[in-house]
């Protein structure tokens, strides 16, 4: 069978994928406590101190310790909209050591295992024309983890300059919103607490969710079609 295939070739890969979803909670958790408990010393950081935690987060949020839009809030709240450069250079950072990790830990597999299957082999190379569109869509849903996306497209070997510029240009919306819903929270507490339950956060990572699925449905009916009508030929 296919799928029992699939997973014996690459038990790795999904090992790793799994890993780093669950990493994710525990990390997430520590900081929430950390953060609540020295507030005030946090707002004492000087330069030499933020410079040192985005540098820390480029590794948290490339192996999903840290969730993106658990940074940002973060960052909005501490450190307002000057974090905006900081979080979109790190961004950029953690899917470039996301993306060389994925494919390490890969090592082509992944890709070698979907080309000896003839129709998902061409309905990938089809998909792969759009990359750049699919990777701006992919990063603009809020449902698909940071982390997990990153290695899935270094596993798919998309072109790596076009992963990074994608990868910016999709996350910048999510980005700006949590960071203004940071800024609005009145206490650390409130922040972790409804920080992503908030009105504004909701209504825009809806907004962003069904764009992001119209636009994946548009290109993979696209390369379906495409992929189909070659067949036929």
């Amino acid at each position: 069978m296919f799928s029992l295939r699939f997973i014996k070739e690459n038990t790795r890969s999904i090992l790793f994928l799994l890993i780093i979803g669950i990493l994710a909670l525990v990390v997430s958790t520590a900081i929430t406590v950390y953060s609540i408990r020295y507030e005030p010393q946090i707002r004492q950081f000087g330069m030499e101190q933020w410079l040192i935690f985005y540098v820390c987060t480029c590794f948290t949020m490339a192996f999903a310790l840290t969730p993106t839009t658990f940074i940002a809030l973060f960052s909005g709240y501490f450190l307002g909209w000057a974090s905006l450069p900081f979080m979109g250079i790190s961004y950029m950072l953690a899917s470039w050591i996301s993306y060389k990790a994925g494919s390490l830990v890969d090592q082509g597999k992944f890709m070698n295992t979907l080309q000896s299957y003839r129709d998902t082999s061409d309905l990938v190379t089809q998909l792969k024309k759009g990359q750049m569109g699919i990777i701006i869509l992919c990063r603009l849903s809020p449902v698909l983890p940071f982390a997990v996306m990153n290695i899935l497209f270094s596993m798919l070997k998309v072109d790596l300059k076009k992963y990074i510029w994608g990868s910016f240009a999709g996350m910048l919306p999510r980005t700006i919103i949590a960071i203004a819903a940071g800024t609005q929270a009145q206490t650390i507490r409130l922040l972790w607490e409804k920080g992503e339950d908030s009105t504004l956060v909701q209504v825009s990572f809806t907004i962003l969710l069904i764009i992001s699925i119209a636009g994946i449905a548009y290109y993979l009916k696209k390369a379906l079609q495409k992929t189909v009508s070659s067949e036929s030929k």
